[in-house]
């Protein structure tokens, strides 16, 4: 299991499709940001930790459709280039290697993830300090020491209120890049269990590109609705139940106390809907391909 998990990551790491995806990411993270900073009325050149974790978040569906992508095209390269029928003879059981995809597929979901993350922080940074800005971990204006000083009890129990707004924004964000990472290895599992079911790629590159629109979950949504007139199937779905969560308040102008009311119900729901799929998916594309000849 060790040397088949090593040898996973070996395709991986040399295939030069795993670095075009990241370069796509970062591609669209410049011209996202540059096209909004042209509409923006104020251009504000400091930047934030904080704020640009929660601002991630916008772009955590696109990185789950890049892996979902990847790892389809990978499997599907193994099986046309006969990988797997010659290593399938020395392990015990072809669900040995359906465990290593779904290691080894969950890992580069995650290691997306953050390369999203990192290509956010440095491209903040960086336009900050081009633009005569500055980069903090929370708000610039909340580590002002000399405006600080000279504030009124008045102003200074409203700035506490404002950073006690920025960590519960930094909490609730940090859960909520959690729950995509875990919504990423859901649609992971997904697709490794209709590949070992079809034996082909070709359907996932297809359920990789519609979770951008999310069309298969709009329509499953609506036959649902359908049938049983229950209006909330989307909330119990993998993409649509992400993008359904409370849009995250700016850490400046934010509630606290909503924050800490209204986040961990819904995120702690979310996860652990998000991990009872992984668990189905998981299962059922081992026991496919425990089923299945080689």
């Amino acid at each position: 299991m060790k040397n088949i998990i090593k040898a996973e990551f070996h395709k991986i790491f040399h295939s030069i499709f795993f670095y075009a995806m990241p370069l796509g990411l970062l591609a669209t993270l410049i011209i996202s940001v540059l096209a909004s900073n042209e509409h923006s009325a104020t251009r504000i050149p400091n930047q934030n930790f904080i704020q640009i974790l929660s601002e991630t978040l916008d772009f955590m569906v696109i990185v789950i459709v890049c892996a979902g992508i990847f790892l389809t095209y990978l499997w599907g390269k193994e099986r046309k280039n006969g990988y797997i029928k010659n290593i399938a003879g020395n392990v015990k059981g072809r669900h040995i290697l359906t465990l290593s995809k779904l290691i080894t597929g969950s890992a580069v979901v995650a290691m997306y993830s953050f390369f999203m993350l990192i290509f956010n922080t440095l491209f903040k940074l960086c336009y900050a300090l081009i633009n005569g800005g500055k980069f903090s971990f929370i708000p610039i204006g909340l580590t002002d020491t000399d405006r600080i000083a000279q504030m009124s009890p008045e102003a200074l129990k409203s700035l506490e209120e404002s950073k006690e707004v920025a960590y519960s924004t930094l909490r609730m964000s940090s859960f909520a890049f959690l729950a995509w990472i875990l919504g990423g290895i859901a649609v992971a599992a997904m697709l490794l269990m209709f590949f070992e079911l079809f034996r082909s790629p070709v359907l996932g590159y297809i359920l990789s590109i519609q979770l951008l629109p999310m069309l298969a979950e709009g329509l499953i949504e609506q036959a649902v609705y359908l049938v049983t007139k229950f209006e909330k199937t989307g909330e119990y779905m993998i993409v649509k139940g992400l993008m359904k969560m409370k849009t995250l308040p700016d850490a400046m102008y934010g509630n606290a106390a909503e924050m800490n009311e209204f986040y961990p119900n819904s995120i702690g729901g979310t996860i652990i809907m998000l991990c009872v799929y992984i668990t189905v998916f998981s299962l059922a594309a081992v026991f496919i391909s425990k089923r299945k000849d080689v």
